[in-house]
């Protein structure tokens, strides 16, 4: 509570705070970069917007008004789960490939078009593994 109390008496630049924590995560991980974010939801909805606007901060500026821009995301039916809105939030849609059993990889391919700014893929390690 004390350091909590502490901090709330001190300002921060929030983009600074971002850049310098994104700095040092990457090279403790030895990664050419890294973004902190509030957590995987906050994650999913920033690296979609990433993927719709690259580095222009014009188009950034536009989101979630996506008119003009590649703003499809290409998920496979069977890995949609409760966080998959996030693609979404940034104003892209989602491109839905194959049923709960799975796709194959031509419905993969022809669901990639010129609209197609990212393809999710959803990775979960099994119980009791390592990687």
């Amino acid at each position: 509570m004390q350091a909590m109390q502490e901090a709330s008496n001190s300002f921060v630049a929030m983009e600074e705070l971002l850049e310098t924590s994104g700095a040092r995560i990457a090279d403790l991980l030895g990664t050419e970069a890294a973004y902190t974010t509030a957590g995987c939801y906050a994650a999913l909805v920033l690296s979609t917007a990433a993927c719709i606007t690259g580095n222009d901060p014009d188009k950034a500026a536009k989101l979630p008004h996506v008119t003009g821009l590649k703003n499809e995301v290409v998920l496979q039916q069977r890995q949609r789960y409760g966080y998959d809105r996030a693609y979404t939030v940034p104003g892209s849609k989602l491109v839905l490939v194959g049923d709960d059993e799975g796709s194959a990889v031509d419905q993969l391919e022809s669901a990639i078009g010129p609209n197609t700014a990212a393809v999710a893929f959803s990775w979960s390690q099994p119980t009791g593994t390592t990687r």
